[in-house]
């Protein structure tokens, strides 16, 4: 954003380099207690750490300093499947969980497969779920090397991100007692979901009808998307049995049951129609429908759009980093009280 707004600014003037750096510093709230930014990320605990053979299997881990098992928080990145990493967790994030005791690590994944089905390592989406969800898995395995409590874990993450985290909380348990890797005999069961912009299922033959249904048609655009290829399938493979299976493994929606974690789910993104693919994919419909189904199941669960429900902005505004609060009450609420002054209450908006 700043290298945004500095090429705008080139163009009618130039800075100097002293002036640059005033400028810039101006704009970097810092917090007067401690001296440093809040926008300055620590260094991990523990960095580049691998969780699986794939190539960007890879995770970052921050421990706090206090003593004994810490609850743990699990941040997978956003991008479109296709681009993003590990360093994209924000820095306030990751002081406000060190601040209250808790571990906080960031995970980076596969990508799904753009240069076509001959490409090597590639994955379907299927795959990178599940791929991504071994990473809480190998956490757990390792929770007395790293000195975290395995009973308390909660995971969230921004739109690809929050996607699989979404996957995580409403998919029964992939952990294999009789598995011959130890990591994959752990649970990927955890006690509260986060998501930022995420989507409702990624079945996306039924994102066209509800989108549809939404705006009186004029989602083409969903038309440009290979569904297929997203799965890893050909267009022949996609449209039989095996297509239909894959499908029914990543519909979140259609998995939520009602012994599934708390979720809270913000979108940031007005109710109008989309002119983008990331216009689909971070619209708050998704948040309407995951809302309407947890209310047929049952389950727990907090939906903010915070640019369709003024109560909703109110909320947020009142609320510092509401899904990251969230979460570590939710962790809170299974033990002894890790911290103090944990601002919200993890309950829905009313």
């Amino acid at each position: 954003m700043i290298s945004i707004l500095l090429n705008r600014i080139g163009t009618r003037c130039v800075l100097g380099a002293g002036m640059l750096m005033v400028t810039v510093a101006l704009f970097i709230p810092v917090d007067s207690t401690q001296g440093v930014s809040r926008f300055v990320k620590p260094s991990p605990t523990h960095f580049n750490v691998r969780y699986g053979l794939e190539r960007r299997q890879l995770l970052d881990l921050w421990l706090p300093s206090a003593k004994g098992p810490a609850p743990l928080l699990v941040y997978f990145h956003g991008g479109g499947f296709k681009q993003g990493g590990k360093y994209m967790i924000s820095p306030v994030d990751v002081q406000r969980a060190l601040e209250n005791g808790f571990a906080i690590a960031s995970v980076q994944y596969q990508f799904v497969h753009r240069d076509g089905l001959d490409e090597p390592g590639r994955a379907g989406i299927h795959e990178v779920v599940r791929g991504a969800a071994r990473a809480v898995q190998f956490l757990r395995y390792h929770a007395d090397k790293y000195d975290i409590d395995k009973t308390r874990v909660a995971c969230f993450g921004k739109s690809a991100g929050a996607g699989i985290c979404l996957w995580i909380g409403c998919h029964d348990d992939i952990a294999d007692p009789d598995n011959p890797d130890p990591v994959l005999r752990e649970s990927t069961r955890v006690s509260g979901v986060g998501l930022i912009n995420g989507q409702f299922t990624y079945d996306l033959d039924k994102w066209i009808p509800e989108f549809s249904s939404r705006f009186g048609g004029g989602v083409k655009m969903l038309d440009s998307v290979d569904y297929a290829a997203f799965f890893g399938l050909t267009d022949a493979e996609y449209q039989g049995p095996e297509g239909k299976h894959r499908r029914s493994q990543v519909d979140m929606v259609s998995l939520m049951s009602q012994d599934d974690p708390p979720i809270i789910m913000v979108s940031n993104m007005r109710n109008r129609r989309p002119m983008s693919i990331v216009g689909f994919s971070h619209h708050p419909l998704h948040v309407e429908l995951m809302e309407a189904r947890s209310h047929e199941v049952e389950l727990s669960f907090t939906g903010l759009m915070t640019k369709v429900r003024k109560e909703d902005k109110k909320y947020v505004k009142q609320h510092s980093q509401p899904v990251v609060s969230f979460l570590m009450k939710r962790l809170e609420q299974f033990g002894d009280s890790v911290s103090e002054g944990v601002a919200i209450q993890a309950q829905p908006v009313e």
